[in-house]
């Protein structure tokens, strides 16, 4: 996978467990960038592919613009998590299913023997049924925010099949540990990820590829001058 930047002389490539920082100094350029990513015009500066072929981004790709702020109860997810726990019950708890449903059943003709009418029993319990009961919600009770960042892009990835994950100004929320701890799982997991930052970090990690424009749009790669 790969990237260009309407700014940058060349291609960028994610490879090599690295994770592309782009430092855009030019603070009009860079506020021009991160709106693109919320008014979905985000092909105004960047062109994505893989395999040398474009693709959209907003199938793809994911824009996380605030850290403090993540979205686990995101609808698709949790319907795609639910959907695969549930799918598991059946496979490998076929048993246990069968013998709430049997305890259920049970349970109703009881009921239904104590008074002097009869409920409709045309109905059936299904395993779907019993397992909509359970609700598989992520818990994020944790304070640990470089963690909780770790999760919740493995779970866009692995559940919701984004392949590209681009970040905002995280340094100013992580020290250096905690960044290379981030940086190093998401490059041991192959995660494609870009970070957009206004300004170069002070501490670069070895995880870290830079590409920087200065405030005169001038391309600095990799720090170098």
């Amino acid at each position: 996978m790969m990237f260009s930047y309407k700014y940058l002389n060349d291609t960028v490539e994610f490879s090599n467990g690295k994770i592309s920082v782009l430092v855009i100094e030019n603070k009009k350029i860079f506020r021009q960038t991160l709106s693109s990513f919320f008014d979905d015009t985000v092909e105004e500066f960047f062109t994505f592919s893989q395999d040398f072929k474009p693709f959209d981004f907003n199938k793809k790709g994911i824009f996380i613009s605030d850290v403090l702020d993540l979205n686990f109860q995101n609808k698709k997810l949790s319907t795609k998590i639910n959907s695969v726990m549930q799918q598991t019950a059946v496979n490998e708890y076929g048993e246990d299913l069968a013998s709430i449903q049997a305890l259920l059943v049970n349970l109703f003709d009881k009921l239904n023997q104590m008074y002097d009418f009869e409920y409709d029993s045309n109905f059936e319990i299904d395993y779907p049924s019993i397992l909509k009961l359970l609700p598989f919600n992520i818990d994020v009770s944790s304070s640990d925010l470089p963690q909780l960042l770790i999760s919740y892009i493995l779970l866009l990835n692995k559940y919701l099949k984004f392949d590209l994950f681009v970040l905002h100004s995280i340094y100013d929320f992580f020290d250096l540990n905690e960044l290379e701890s981030i940086f190093e799982t998401l490059s041991l997991n192959h995660i494609n990820v870009l970070v957009l930052s206004s300004s170069k970090p002070v501490t670069v990690s070895k995880f870290e590829e830079l590409h920087i424009l200065d405030s005169d749009l001038c391309v600095i790669d990799n720090g170098n001058i």
